[in-house]
């Protein structure tokens, strides 16, 4: 089973999570690789999204999608790249997002109801979605229950 992790990280927190999940799926037997979404600027006043690294999701059976929360919604820079991939052809999908607010309430959960139509108007099917919320005192918590669910 090839498990794509995709992702686009600003400061580092969503590709920390992303990173520990990879080496959970390996050692769990499952051929996980983790590609990251690079654009040409970072600056969230930019007009136009221009993505200069986007993964090719072909090789995979298996996806996950994750994203930082910007301004209470999912990123420009993952909303461009979910809007720029072909078919999903109904691979399984699970979804997670990072955030600073206190509540998921706040941005999160609206990220990932964003993430997730985007997945699903491609034909992705969603399986599971996270929210991890860096400022928390929860957040390893949330981190390993994240790593111990996935894909089960």
């Amino acid at each position: 089973m090839r498990v794509g992790i995709i992702l686009y990280s600003m400061t580092g927190n969503t590709l920390s999570v992303g990173e520990q999940l990879m080496e959970r799926l390996r050692s769990r037997g499952m051929d996980a690789t983790l590609m990251e979404i690079k654009v040409l600027s970072d600056d969230p006043d930019e007009a136009i999204v221009e993505i200069i690294d986007k993964p090719d999701l072909s090789q995979f059976d298996q996806l996950v999608f994750a994203s930082p929360v910007h301004a209470f919604n999912l990123s420009r820079v993952m909303k461009t790249y979910l809007g720029e991939i072909d078919s999903l052809d109904g691979k399984d999908c699970l979804l997670f997002v990072t955030h600073h607010f206190p509540k998921a309430w706040m941005g999160g959960n609206q990220a990932l109801r964003q993430m997730r139509q985007r997945v699903v108007k491609k034909n992705g099917l969603v399986k599971q979605s996270f929210c991890i919320n860096w400022s928390s005192k929860n957040r390893d918590q949330d981190i390993r229950h994240l790593l111990d669910d996935a894909f089960h």
